[in-house]
């Protein structure tokens, strides 16, 4: 009688042991489909990444032998989808066309780094152009960097340029529009 309860807890702990190494079997298979699922997502990033690159380079070189402006202002358009922004902001800095270095501006707009914003604000303290000083101004709010809007408005001499500046920090809800816009209605 003394080995049949002994029996029957040894066959439950038996069972328990079963039932855990099922589970972990289980659980290693999930992991294992889930490891196997993510490495091919990520492969799949790297292929895509490296068509878009490859894209990018091929528009590239169009972009340098075209001489029809509507074809390049098509290449730029282009560009803008295929991680191009290093080109789009060679574009913008050295192009003799302002109505290309405006359309690489646009494009340079879809990306709303930190990085951008500065890289928006060193252009506008080299352009000339009006309109491409104004599609700068206008990429600001789009990219959430009334930081940078504030620094130009304290900058900026020419008073339509200001006032455009200004405009486009009303519309924005971040601290630092709200304090600069607060700081106007005081003066």
């Amino acid at each position: 009688s003394r080995s049949t309860p002994a029996r029957a807890e040894l066959d439950r702990a038996r069972a328990e042991i079963e039932r855990t190494r099922a589970q972990a079997g289980v659980e290693r298979e999930r992991v294992r489909v889930s490891t196997t699922r993510s490495a091919a997502s990520a492969e799949r990033e790297k292929a895509r990444e490296a068509k878009a690159k490859e894209a990018g380079d091929a528009l590239w070189q169009l972009y340098q032998a075209e001489p029809s402006l509507e074809l390049e202002r098509e290449i730029l358009r282009n560009l803008r989808f295929s991680a191009q922004s290093e080109r789009l902001l060679q574009i913008a800095k050295s192009d003799g066309n302002p109505a290309l270095r405006f359309s690489a501006i646009q494009g340079l707009m879809l990306d709303r780094s930190p990085k951008t914003a500065e890289t928006m604000l060193g252009l506008y303290r080299e352009e000339k152009d009006l309109a491409v000083r104004r599609q700068i101004i206008d990429s600001f709010p789009t990219q959430g960097s009334a930081a940078t809007l504030v620094q130009m408005a304290r900058q900026e001499a020419d008073l339509p340029l200001r006032k455009r500046i200004v405009e486009r920090l009303s519309t924005m809800k971040e601290k630092e529009a709200v304090d600069y816009m607060m700081e106007i209605l005081k003066k």
